[in-house]
């Protein structure tokens, strides 16, 4: 099974850096956890950055760093279902600093500080509610 990945840059230099697009070829019985270890491989390490990772409309999951030397960790929001049940081939991953949250939503996340896994989860809820998570 092959899975089409495409990812958000992190910095102006990402874009000439690359790729931001890959292939990603999974076992037809894969199942999310497998997707997401090997996105872990593909985004950009940070520490203190969550990607959430979105199929079509929905977010399926998160990778994010517990620290700054930590390897990715995830979190699947879909279950551990077969990437095959998706029914898309395409997954978007989507990058979040401090910095990001705090410039988009002032008055949510107004205190200066590390981002995490909750934080981005608070943020998507929100835009999902006001229509405006794309």
């Amino acid at each position: 099974m092959l899975i089409h990945a495409t990812r958000s840059s992190v910095c102006l230099g990402d874009d000439f850096a690359g790729p931001e697009e890959r292939d990603l070829v999974l076992d037809e019985q894969a199942r999310l956890s497998e997707l997401m270890k090997q996105l872990a491989g593909y985004v950009p390490y940070f520490g203190n950055v969550v990607w959430s990772i979105r199929c079509g409309d929905k977010v399926i999951g998160y990778l994010y760093s517990p620290g700054e030397k930590a390897a990715y960790r995830y979190k699947l929001t879909a279950g551990n279902k077969r990437v095959s049940e998706l029914g898309e081939e395409t997954v978007f991953c989507r990058y979040y600093s401090g910095k990001d949250i705090l410039i988009r939503n002032i008055k949510v996340f107004s205190l200066p500080g590390t981002i995490n896994l909750k934080k981005v989860m608070l943020y998507e809820e929100q835009q999902r509610k006001e229509g405006m998570l794309f």
